[in-house]
C-alpha cells in the first residue's frame, strides 16, 4: 500500500486529557527515504478513539498524493478503517481499506 517511513512535518495530539481521542497529521515527501525529486507532497491524516475503558479502539486514516507527469497529472488516495476489541489474553480486530489511483 504505502511506505512505512516518510520525512516531513507532522502534528499529533489528543482531544481530551485522558488521551481517549486523538489525531495525527503529516505532510511528507511521499518517497520514504529516497531523494525528493518533485514539488508534490503527500498528506496523511489519522483520527483515533478508545472506548469502554480503552477496550474498543477505532481508527480512521486517509492519505492523498499528487504526482505530476507532464503533461498528465496523477494522484493516489487511501482510506482505511480499523476497529479492535482488546482484553488481557487476546485482541481481535478488523481492517478495511480502499486505494484509488
Amino acid at each position: 500500500m504505502g511506505k512505512s517511513t516518510d520525512l516531513g512535518l507532522g502534528l499529533q495530539g489528543s482531544f481530551d486529557d485522558a488521551k481517549n481521542c486523538g489525531y495525527d497529521v503529516l505532510i511528507g515527501n511521499g518517497t520514504a527515504q529516497k531523494l525528493e525529486l518533485d514539488r508534490y507532497k503527500k498528506l496523511y491524516a489519522d483520527l483515533w478513539a478508545k472506548f469502554l475503558d480503552k477496550k474498543i479502539i477505532v481508527n480512521f486514516y486517509g492519505d492523498i498524493t499528487g504526482v505530476q507527469n507532464s503533461p498528465y497529472s496523477k494522484s493516489t488516495s487511501t482510506l482505511k478503517f480499523f476497529a479492535a476489541y482488546k482484553t488481557a489474553p487476546i485482541t481481535i480486530g478488523i481492517e478495511a481499506f480502499l486505494q484509488t489511483k
